[in-house]
């Protein structure tokens, strides 16, 4: 399956990361559409003003700029699950 072609989406490359850096992907959101129950994954929007959907669409790709003789790239996937409870307004 594929995210497909939406002028919404946008997408990032990290060419330069170094041994030490880590980059997070969130795989599930609650406040996200499909995870509503809705039928299609719409943005939501936070009382903030950022949107939010279920999930984050992640891919490879070669690199044509790669020089040949490149060593593999190397990665570590982890996953973990980390749920709460938010807080209730106080409705005066």
């Amino acid at each position: 399956t594929t995210g497909g072609k939406n002028k919404q989406h946008l997408w990032y490359y990290y060419p330069n990361m170094t041994y030490d850096e880590v980059l997070l992907l969130k795989q599930w959101d609650a406040r996200g559409g499909l995870a509503r129950g809705l039928d299609k994954d719409c943005l939501t929007e936070n009382a903030d003003g950022t949107m939010v959907s279920s999930f984050t669409v992640h891919s490879a790709f070669i690199d044509p700029s790669s020089p040949e003789n490149a060593p593999p790239r190397e990665s570590i996937e982890v996953r973990c699950v980390a749920i709460w409870e938010e807080e209730e307004e106080n409705e005066e």
